[in-house]
């Protein structure tokens, strides 16, 4: 190795940064390469969304819960920083049973629909959750032909396979609880890709889910968790994450202020950031590489100057506030059994929360011996108006929501996380916007962008947008010079 080490700076401490920071150590070591890698967080406390507490015995997860298991960079991740053991699946309890508010009555969801698409007769028969009608034009899908090739909203897919009564009771309540989005603004290729899939490759969204359903039953029980967690905390991520970089990689409470060409022969770009923990003011540093793991309208902010284009169009991409509150409760006063995984809530109930996630029915460790723990979900487009009340304000709302549906009292834990901007909305056209993007961040060789608002905003995802990133710098680290 010789000459200075490409100086590389990570804008944003979340999941996609650390992410990103580490694959670029780990990797250049690996390779022969010489980086001198630094990120920067605005915050005290790295992680982003994910935010792990723990208060009288209760594990609380702020953010996401839990992350797919299908998608292979998280469970990758895991292992890499040794946490394959502390990786767990779903329970088995009440075989993942999921609720939908009907009447302001909780109604099971038929066994066999996965992923909104029914794949038992029987009971689908059987439940009072859809009328005769609804029943029989889901059961169309069966005969309809393939649609187009263009992107559509999901509500138009849905409507176009399983029929309007299921778009209303079945997959936009689902599809809140993931996006906290308006399925009728929602892009198809952008979301849920794999309907698009399953309808071009096998023509009937439910034949390619029985087909996939028998692939499923040749793996190890253990392999068929679809979502995972981490025994311990998802803070676990995080923790061992900054464990495993150098000391001084990581600037906590450093602002990051702009973003500028730099002059003469050095280092293309000029970072001007706040000193974080040591108190001082701004500074500027030169760096060869900047990789900005920040939410689009943040890029977007420091992209003004140097590329306004593509800074127009980050700054379309749109977000929408959202917030979680879990609650604690001895088991003998909680009334429902909470035999499954949660409650979903149509928009059509009129409801102020979008659902509840029964959190200690759905992972272990998550309660004490003896009682309960349920997380609710409040914001996105269906009730944005909630967020602007205060705290205890928004505490007691959706405390009297869930308290009235699942008939319980006196939670001996209340705790509220709110997310501003938190959930970047995947309309219609995000894929061509991003593309586009792409195509205009060319004009700065050497900035990068990844995280939840481009390709996918779970944690894989944001793993994923990670490793691209981090194999493109390397691959321009080892070019000629």
């Amino acid at each position: 190795m010789t000459g200075s080490p490409r100086k590389i700076a990570v804008v944003g401490g979340g999941i996609a940064g650390l992410a990103t920071a580490r694959f670029l150590l780990e990797r250049s070591r690996q390779e022969g390469v010489e980086l001198d890698v630094r990120l920067f967080e605005r915050e005290r406390r790295l992680g982003g969304h994910i935010a792990t507490s723990r208060e009288a015995g209760f594990l609380i997860e702020g953010g996401p819960d839990c992350f797919v298991s299908q998608k292979p960079w998280g469970l990758r991740l895991a292992s890499e920083l040794d946490l394959e053991q502390a990786v767990t699946g779903t329970k088995t309890m009440g075989g993942g049973k999921t609720y939908v508010l009907k009447g302001g009555v909780p109604h099971a969801l038929p066994d066999g629909v996965m992923l909104m698409v029914p794949t038992k007769f029987m009971p689908l028969a059987r439940t009072h959750l859809l009328s005769w009608p609804g029943k029989l034009r889901m059961g169309l899908d069966l005969v309809l032909p393939r649609g187009g090739s263009a992107d559509e909203t999901l509500g138009d897919f849905v409507r176009r396979r399983l029929g309007e009564e299921a778009l209303e009771r079945i997959a936009e309540p689902l599809v809140a609880g993931v996006h906290a989005g308006n399925p009728d603004r929602l892009s198809l290729m952008s979301t849920f890709p794999r309907f698009k899939t399953m309808e071009d490759e096998h023509r009937s969204l439910v034949l390619a889910m029985l087909r996939a359903r028998r692939k499923t039953r040749s793996k190890p029980a253990a392999a068929r968790s679809a979502f995972v967690t981490l025994q311990p905390g998802l803070d676990r991520f995080i923790v061992a994450l900054e464990e495993g970089m150098p000391p001084g990689t990581v600037r906590r409470a450093a602002v990051v202020q702009g973003l500028e060409h730099g002059a003469g022969g050095g280092p293309p770009y000029n970072l001007g950031h706040s000193s974080g923990e040591s108190g001082g003011g701004t500074l500027q540093e030169a760096f060869d590489e900047v990789v900005l793991a920040v939410p689009a309208f943040a890029a977007a902010g420091l992209l003004r100057e140097l590329a306004p284009a593509a800074a127009t169009e980050l700054g379309q991409i749109e977000f929408v506030d959202a917030a979680t509150v879990s609650l604690g409760f001895a088991r003998a006063d909680v009334a429902h059994p909470l035999d499954g995984f949660g409650l979903v809530i149509p928009r059509s109930e009129g409801r102020q929360i979008m659902g509840i996630t029964w959190s200690s029915s759905k992972f272990p460790g998550r309660a004490p011996e003896g009682h309960l723990l349920v997380r609710a979900f409040v914001g996105g487009t269906k009730a944005p108006e909630l967020l602007r009340e205060d705290d205890e304000t928004l505490l007691a709302t959706v405390e009297r929501e869930v308290t009235g549906l699942l008939g319980a009292r006196n939670p001996v834990v209340r705790r509220l996380y709110r997310w501003e901007q938190a959930m970047p909305q995947y309309n219609v056209g995000h894929r061509q916007r991003v593309e586009s993007i792409e195509r205009r961040m060319k004009v700065l060789p050497g900035v990068h962008l990844a995280g939840g608002s481009y390709w996918g905003i779970g944690i894989p995802d944001c793993i994923a947008s990670a490793d691209r990133v981090a194999s493109a710098i390397l691959g321009r680290a080892n070019a000629p010079q």
